[in-house]
């Protein structure tokens, strides 16, 4: 078993702080506690429910998150929400990873339970597919975390989004954004900074939450991918209206938002106002979380490498179901992680080339 290391998060209620002490004597884990405390160490209620447990507890106290991030740097931090669909049961732990719990009656900031994957996937996707640089605008607190797990992605905070985007070549927002009242601003104002840009831009994930929510003008080269909850909130309609007719949705989508569309299923299709294909690759492997954010990241690369945006988003369609198709040749369809995904990647693009030759 792993050895693992328990994370809260300004906790509020004494009992149970003592209870989870007592787990983790029992188990090896080492116990932090972080930030301000809704009670006293000392309390009668702490030591009561931690018995005599307390001697034999690795026990931490740290005044910041931040201040943890830095002392373990390389580690995984995985946050425990009900704003996710990832269950704890398909993370294959490791030892020294940090599971994170948030206030009893608060649970963690958003800023924390962002997922980072969300970040870094579409990130590394896009460099794999060619893209020559990629820069990640986030909360800070998230960018630490990408940057220990993908180092060749330049890292900037919200507040440099203007900068970056008046030095780049398409925008791809949306992946791990969170929906909030800041989010959706950030959205709107920077989808009006693409607009002023001439922007190529590709809406992803929340980005497509937020859309179906404040419908605002969008770039003149948009791409949409949904997926079909996603295609159903964008189109204010039931979900078995969609899967009824995927290619008629698809190209509701693009004549509402005069946009194209990749509307993702397992065959994923891509149309504007005229052209329409239906993609040939894929399998039940990228049924996966993280999935589409390499799809994400793929399409946005091509579009980086100023390819127009119907060819973009139908070679990345194809090359992402094909990468997916030699990962599962090698690791089974129910192996295969969006992670594994984007290092077949290279071998997809290779294999392409080769049979145009």
């Amino acid at each position: 078993m792993a050895k693992l290391n328990i994370v809260l998060y300004e906790p509020e209620i004494p009992q149970n702080t003592g209870n989870i002490a007592r787990l983790c004597a029992c188990t090896g884990a080492s116990l932090y506690l972080v930030g301000k405390l809704g009670f006293s160490l000392s309390s009668k209620y702490t030591k009561r429910a931690g018995l005599d447990y307390w001697d034999s507890v690795d026990l931490h106290k740290i005044d910041t998150m931040e201040e943890l991030f830095e002392a373990n740097k390389g580690a995984n931090f995985y946050y425990l929400t009900t704003k996710t669909k990832r269950l704890y049961t398909n993370i294959k732990f490791q030892d020294g990873d940090f599971i994170v719990f948030g206030p009893e009656t608060r649970g963690l900031p958003s800023i924390y339970v962002q997922d980072k994957n969300a970040l870094t996937i579409p990130s590394v996707a896009g460099l794999r597919i060619g893209a020559g640089f990629v820069e990640l605008a986030s909360h800070e607190n998230a960018l630490k975390a990408v940057s220990y797990q993908a180092p060749e992605v330049v890292l900037a905070t919200l507040s440099k989004i203007s900068n970056i985007i008046i030095n780049s070549t398409v925008l791809l927002i949306g992946c791990g954004l969170s929906i909030s009242k800041e989010t959706e601003n950030i959205f709107q104002n920077t989808i009006e900074l693409a607009i002023e840009m001439n922007l190529p831009t590709v809406i992803d994930a929340d980005g497509l939450n937020i859309l179906s929510k404040t419908p605002i003008l969008l770039p003149k080269n948009t791409i949409l991918t949904p997926h079909p909850k996603e295609a159903a909130r964008l189109l204010n309609c039931e979900l078995k209206d969609i899967l009824n007719n995927m290619q008629q949705s698809a190209q509701k989508i693009s004549k509402k938002y005069n946009c194209v569309t990749v509307l993702k299923s397992h065959k994923t299709i891509v149309c504007d106002n005229e052209k329409i294909y239906i993609n040939s690759t894929g399998n039940s492997a990228l049924a996966k979380a993280g999935s589409g954010d390499v799809l994400a990241g793929m399409i946005s690369g091509l579009l980086a490498q100023k390819m127009n945006i119907f060819d973009s988003a139908v070679l990345g369609v194809y090359l992402h179901g094909l990468a997916g198709d030699l990962a599962k040749n090698d690791l089974s369809a129910y192996g295969v992680l969006a992670s594994d995904t984007i290092r077949y990647i290279p071998l997809a693009i290779k294999n392409y080339l080769d049979r145009q030759v």
